[in-house]
């Protein structure tokens, strides 16, 4: 038997095997064995069977057997228990020439965690904004919850709106001199909650800033910039001029809200609040929470996507042919992606020096270990982001090397 290790990139690595019939004979006399002991021929008695006639009948499933049987051992003696690799991922045959008793000829790649060059990340620095609460959405929170508890009375036509009705509304793109629809322009009929926070659009601001205080079955015209509607791309406008839209009032529905008491607090809060300046506060922190976790989620994919391309070298991935360029713009499928990356944050990890005792240390390994198993990306990501960030908020691997800063 001849064997040949090739590094092909910084990961990736192939086992070339060369073995003769004989290298592989007692390797099918155990495969007719175990064979002979469970098949079961009508003719024959159990377990008597001719090895003959298995090859024969069982040729395929021997083959196959026997192939990746010796394949297996060959690679556990030579890399898996070898302490030269550190290993990622399962091996892959690529390439097998073997039929039962003839000589046998494969390739199979597997993947190495490597010493990453961590001096890439000298003077990498990802700006990650901190949203802070406001005061209009602690607001608009408050409303909203206070709105869940209360009634419901459908307006008339003629009767005033408030800024905590929820109304139905036809609007349409008009000209801005006569008044009249436009052809092919906007046109929808919309529910609208005033109470509601509006999206960061102009749009939306002006409509409700011209619906308050008006009355159900009124209808309003405003003028709107360009700039202020993105969600308005498909208006076709037959004139150059200020977009101009008809709001027509058709129903609205009044809220009879609750009187505040601690009562009610207590019930919006889960009992955690007895009165308005303690709801306040609290909804204030859950927006916060929320705030945070987008903030999280904004600074995992950066530190993803970055280390992606600083490292952009190729693995060998189950059923997906190899990519043969391994520059960062290459097409990879969603497991060459994941693999990758899973190399990636090991080849970190392991030259970071782990806090604590080697008892922690075995449990964070096997944390991701299962993240890895689940395709759990954000476990995996939380890992090495937590793994590696000071408490200054920013990403520092050794040699003082910052991926990314907070502020």
């Amino acid at each position: 038997m001849h064997t040949e290790i090739r590094q092909v990139d910084t990961s990736y690595h192939v086992l070339e095997i060369t073995a003769t019939a004989a290298d592989l004979a007692d390797d099918v006399k155990r495969a007719l064995k175990e064979l002979k002991g469970t098949v079961e021929m009508k003719g024959f008695r159990p377990g008597h069977v001719p090895p003959a006639l298995l090859k024969v009948v069982f040729r395929k499933e021997l083959t196959e057997q026997v192939s990746e049987k010796f394949i297996d051992e060959v690679f556990t003696d030579l890399v898996a228990e070898a302490d030269q690799y550190l290993l990622e991922g399962t091996y892959v045959v690529r390439s097998l020439d073997y039929t039962l008793e003839q000589d046998l000829a494969a390739e199979v790649a597997f993947n190495v965690v490597p010493d990453i060059d961590l001096s890439k990340l000298e003077q990498e620095a990802i700006a990650v904004h901190q949203d802070k609460v406001l005061p209009q959405q602690i607001d608009a929170e408050y409303w909203r919850r206070m709105k869940s508890e209360s009634s419901r009375v459908t307006l008339k036509a003629g009767e005033r709106i408030s800024a905590l009705d929820d109304v139905l509304c036809s609007i349409h793109s008009v000209d801005a001199k006569t008044g009249l629809r436009l052809v092919g322009g906007y046109a929808k009929t919309v529910e609208i909650d005033l109470c509601a926070a509006s999206p960061d659009n102009r749009f939306n601001s002006e409509i409700k800033r011209a619906i308050v205080g008006r009355y159900v079955k009124d209808t309003v015209q405003i003028e709107v910039e360009d700039e202020g509607l993105p969600s308005l791309a498909s208006v076709v406008m037959t004139v150059p001029q200020t977009p101009t839209y008809s709001v027509e009032i058709l129903e609205a529905e009044q809220t009879v809200l609750p009187e505040p008491s601690e009562e009610l607090f207590r019930s919006l809060s889960g009992d955690r609040c007895g009165t308005e300046k303690e709801f306040r506060q609290y909804l204030g922190e859950r927006i916060q929470d929320d705030l945070d976790a987008d903030t999280a989620k904004y600074l995992r994919d950066r530190v993803f996507v970055r280390m992606m391309e600083l490292f952009p070298f190729k693995v060998a991935v189950a059923h997906a042919e190899p990519t043969a360029d391994p520059s960062p713009g290459t097409r990879e499928t969603m497991d060459e992606l994941f693999i990758r990356w899973s190399i990636i944050v090991r080849a970190v990890d392991k030259q970071i020096p782990t806090e604590g005792d080697a008892e922690d240390a075995e449990a964070d390994q096997e944390k991701v270990t299962l993240a890895f198993r689940d395709r759990q990306m954000n476990r995996v990501l939380d890992f090495l982001v937590g793994r590696c960030i000071s408490a200054s908020k920013s990403l520092v691997l050794p040699g003082d090397y910052t991926l990314l800063h907070q502020g």
